[in-house]
């Protein structure tokens, strides 16, 4: 009878609270039919969860919690989420609302991308003219401008068209444009004679 109380004891606790399954609630009840030491045992467990009940609820009534769901929010901070989740978190809003439009954003990116190096880095078979000015035949028939070329350390040369002007004479208000045979070459502003 030992080997059964043992395992009806571990039950008892269960029964107590109305927690045992139809099965072992059966096994119970029988056993505690026959056996006045599981019934003690049952009967201290109930006065004893009664006992703590009672301490509980006089403690529980004891506490003012008008107040206590203002003061848990009163000790809340907040308290910023790091980089890394806040930009994932940015990412996943923007592609839940957004993703038609960032998809059609970077694929006109790409198409851009792929246009522009097609158009400067065209290669050797490009029909595309070298970044560079090549001026052939410079005529310039307004007497009052003359093509000064300098040339710089590193070889470049520079063009510029200068004004001529009397000493008396006061600045043009509106140069004229120089004409040539192959192209025209506007005056750029200057800040004075050369």
């Amino acid at each position: 009878m030992a080997g059964i109380c043992d395992s009806v004891t571990k039950l008892l606790s269960p029964y107590a609270d109305d927690q045992l399954s139809g099965g072992d609630r059966s096994v119970v009840e029988r056993h505690l039919e026959g056996c006045p030491k599981c019934q003690a045992r049952l009967a201290d467990l109930k006065a004893t969860s009664a006992a703590l009940g009672a301490y509980f609820e006089a403690q529980a009534n004891a506490v003012d919690f008008s107040r206590f769901a203002s003061k848990v929010m009163g000790e809340i901070r907040k308290e910023p989420l790091p980089l890394t989740q806040r930009l994932r978190l940015r990412w996943t809003e923007l592609m839940a609302y957004n993703a038609r439009v960032i998809y059609a954003s970077l694929g006109a990116a790409v198409a851009a991308g792929v246009a522009v190096v097609l158009v400067l880095g065209g290669g050797s078979n490009s029909a595309m003219p070298d970044n560079q000015l090549v001026v052939h035949q410079l005529n310039v028939t307004d007497p009052n401008y003359e093509p000064v070329v300098m040339h710089t350390d590193d070889g470049e040369s520079v063009i510029m068209l200068v004004e001529h002007q009397d000493e008396g004479e006061a600045p043009a208000s509106a140069p004229k444009a120089p004409s040539s045979t192959q192209e025209q070459i506007k005056p750029r502003p200057h800040g004075g004679n050369l």
